[in-house]
């Protein structure tokens, strides 16, 4: 590994940062792909300026470029005047604030979620950066690099300076569409989407949670910790080739590393379905094995596909329900031109009132049952896969007898729940106080039911006692 931190900024540039060129960052950014990158500039006299020199779409943060020339160029424009930064998920097009469609900077414009972000810095911060205190930044960089590798997350990811810090960016095996967030004209407001919340806090309840555990194990030793902001999805991060003008005066910013020695396969998936007890447990996705294959002449026959021929809502239906049958289609060598497969595409169609096309998934992509299930669990609808299929063993919790009707008739209290989380984080939380053999629990889940209800309303926990809740606290 090279040690960078030792070397003067002129050795960094010459050695290290002249390595990887303006465009190779932004091909590698975009996947080879013409996608939206802000690059965000404080200074809005500049926006303007810049954009109206390149003829660029832009905001009240910044301006937008979709490729690597457009790049290069507004870098070259305003390195000299300012320190600019680089949205780290694509953005999209939306209604602004105003009530015109536009690209922005805020979460209603971000496309998807293509990358984890960890921004590392000092806790402490008196003037640039030394070189100990660089040190200790790639220390935990490389502490977090090699946790990810072990589970091959780390084949795909770009490493860089920012300053005064080290930032990452790790390729998800696939991006997380964000669901678009409506404007009401009428009031020039967005309306609340609960699916596109969930979507906004993935990363922030989940990942982001085992990775700032694993940064303050090393904190106290290091006095450097990951910011908390990485994991917003409409942040920023440091663009190679620019300088951070700080402490009166500035350093440049440089990419340490890009590497790309395979795709980080199953870090989406580990994003969506991380769970309490899976903590840097990384578990690969499920490829179609031979129980999941499609077989010709019973194609009907397939759970995922009797359970798309019926009408289903609409909620994200295509991203996880559509596109794990062509995923299925794929590895299963389907014919999509036999007379069987085009009548049964045309049965879906019809049955969905939508228009699904049939271009075939790239390898990388893999069918993961849990995707289909949460699409059964977000619209209420019964599992059609063994939810959490890796849990095994039966906890002795004692709680199996505990009805609905039961819960909502006892006595007990409800149990104390937090305004401002998830029922995810509900459950994680009440899993930690189940003991094993403690007839104790049969109350407390009682509590816990009921507490439920008063948060989240009838229908919704029916549901989960039904079909969630026995299954994620009495197996592991």
């Amino acid at each position: 590994m090279v040690e960078w931190y030792l070397m003067s900024e002129s050795e960094r540039i010459k050695s290290i940062y002249s390595k990887y060129n303006i465009s190779d960052f932004y091909n590698w950014w975009s996947n080879n792909q013409s996608k939206w990158m802000e690059v965000r500039i404080k200074n809005f006299e500049l926006v303007k300026e810049v954009a109206k020199k390149y003829n660029l779409p832009y905001s009240a943060s910044g301006v937008y470029v979709n490729s690597g020339e457009l790049l290069k160029a507004v870098i070259a424009y305003t390195r000299d005047k300012a320190t600019v930064w680089m949205g780290v998920n694509p953005r999209k097009w939306n209604y602004t604030k105003f009530g015109k469609k536009g690209l922005g900077g805020s979460l209603a414009h971000i496309d998807s979620i293509s990358f984890l972000f960890i921004d590392i810095d000092r806790k402490l911060k008196i003037g640039p950066a030394t070189t100990n205190e660089l040190k200790n930044v790639d220390t935990l960089a490389e502490i977090i690099l090699s946790k990810l590798k072990e589970y091959s997350f780390a084949n795909d990811y770009c490493k860089l300076c920012s300053g005064n810090g080290c930032q990452i960016l790790c390729r998800l095996d696939y991006p997380i569409s964000v669901p678009n967030r409506e404007f009401d004209k009428r009031t020039n407001t967005y309306i609340d989407n609960e699916e596109f919340e969930d979507c906004v806090n993935l990363l922030r309840n989940r990942i982001g949670k085992e990775l700032l555990k694993l940064s303050k194990k090393y904190e106290d030793e290091l006095g450097v910790s990951i910011d908390k902001a990485s994991f917003n999805l409409a942040g920023v991060c440091g663009l190679t080739s620019t300088k951070n003008y700080k402490y009166d005066g500035f350093t440049w910013r440089g990419i340490l590393e890009l590497v790309k020695t395979g795709e980080n396969i199953g870090l989406t998936d580990y994003i969506i379905d991380i769970k309490k007890d899976r903590k840097f447990i990384f578990v690969q996705p499920r490829e179609a094995k031979n129980i999941d294959r499609l077989i010709p002449g019973k194609l009907r026959e397939h759970p995922l596909i009797r359970f798309m021929l019926q009408p289903l809502p609409v909620g994200d239906r295509n991203n996880r329900l559509w596109f794990s049958l062509k995923i299925l289609l794929r590895d299963s060598k389907i014919d999509i031109r036999s007379k069987e497969f085009v009548q049964v595409h045309k049965d879906i169609e019809t049955l969905w009132k939508d228009t699904l096309t049939l271009n075939i998934p790239d390898k990388k992509f893999t069918f993961s049952r849990n995707t289909v299930n949460s699409y059964c669990v977000d619209n209420l609808i019964p599992p059609i896969y063994q939810l959490w299929e890796n849990r095994i063993a039966k906890r002795p919790v004692k709680i199996e007898n505990v009805t609905f009707d039961a819960a909502m008739l006892s006595t007990q209290p409800l149990l104390p729940l937090l305004a401002n989380t998830t029922i995810e984080e509900d459950m994680n939380m009440f899993d930690g106080m189940l003991k094993d053999n403690d007839y104790g629990n049969i109350d407390l889940y009682s509590q816990f039911i009921k507490a439920c209800v008063n948060k989240y309303g009838e229908q919704k926990i029916r549901y989960y006692v039904q079909y969630v809740f026995l299954r994620f606290f009495c197996w592991k």
